[in-house]
């Protein structure tokens, strides 16, 4: 391998960081997370106004915010599956936002937004929500990391002595085959077990712990699911697939093929990885950024155990 590619890119896009616009924040919360690396927590640190605000009034005014915009309908992923459950579901993309800037800015920040949430949001509101959801296994099964991160920042937010999730349940959606149908359903199957993983691990904030054997078995089954339909697969959800394999401490018999993979779709000219015929809309430095900080996490930083991270500083 060309072992210098990891660094190539590495090196891309932290010199075009500003490229990357409205990605910024997920590439360098992502490599803090994972890596506690130092770039990343000098430039989250400059992202820290912008993303939260510098009191607690500033950071209720971003809360309410995201409660009164327009919802973006237009691109999203397998909109044919998703468009009628989130009309369905109306809050869940605003409360999603909401409960994300609480996980990030408690594990990059150390700022707990929980007060300032509740002030806007009743716990029996995010419930509500909990529970219609819960009882909805095909809007679980199309919205797939919309529902599952719902769930799981959700559960991160309350702080419940005894957790209301079974990782188990998600895995007996994935397995009803009733419940998938079409060429996208095994990518919607892998997304909603890839993130059941991350979303147990607060976004690689912390290491698994609880029922550790059910998130093996649900790797298992996104590791079959790869196998199985490796050729329709975007390599971001490859990717995506051995950082969770990382995550529960095991190997997969994949790695070595997506790595070829990834060596066969850098570009050497614009030193990124590119996802080739496959979703052509993905061709840009900064549309490509969420399968390169994949690729990154999963073979050139190694990955921190301690569950205690440092703040993000200047």
């Amino acid at each position: 391998m060309k072992a210098n590619i990891f660094a190539k890119v590495e090196k891309n896009y932290k010199n075009n960081f500003d490229k990357l616009e409205d990605k910024c924040f997920h590439f360098v919360s992502r490599l803090f997370l994972w890596a506690e690396d130092e770039f990343s927590s000098r430039k989250l640190a400059e992202l820290k106004v912008k993303y939260i605000g510098k009191n607690k009034n500033e950071y209720a005014e971003r809360i309410k915010n995201i409660l009164t915009e327009n919802v973006k309908e237009q691109g999203f992923l397998f909109k044919q599956e998703r468009e009628k459950y989130f009309a369905k579901y109306p809050l869940l993309k605003k409360y999603n936002k909401i409960l994300f800037k609480n996980l990030f800015c408690e594990n990059l920040y150390g700022v707990d937004l929980r007060g300032v949430i509740g002030e806007q949001i009743k716990k029996e509101q995010f419930l509500a929500l909990r529970v219609e959801l819960w009882k909805d296994r095909a809007a679980i099964a199309a919205l797939a990391t919309h529902a599952i991160n719902y769930f799981y920042t959700l559960d991160y937010f309350l702080q419940e002595e005894k957790t209301f999730l079974d990782p188990s349940f998600f895995l007996a959606i994935v397995e009803n085959e009733n419940l998938y149908k079409g060429e996208d359903a095994a990518s919607l199957q892998i997304y909603l077990l890839t993130h059941c993983i991350i979303g147990e691990s607060a976004f690689y904030a912390r290491p698994i712990k609880r029922q550790k054997k059910v998130y093996k078995q649900i790797l298992l089954k996104a590791e079959q699911l790869v196998a199985e339909n490796y050729e329709q697969l975007s390599l971001d959800s490859k990717v995506e697939f051995l950082v969770c394999a990382e995550l529960c401490e095991q190997n997969s018999f994949l790695s070595e093929k997506i790595l070829g993979e990834l060596e066969n779709s850098f570009d050497c000219e614009n030193n990124y990885f590119i996802e080739k015929e496959k979703i052509k809309n993905k061709v840009t430095f900064r549309t490509s950024e969420h399968r390169n900080v994949l690729a990154l996490m999963a073979f050139h930083f190694k990955k921190t155990k301690s569950e205690k991270r440092g703040l993000a500083k200047g």
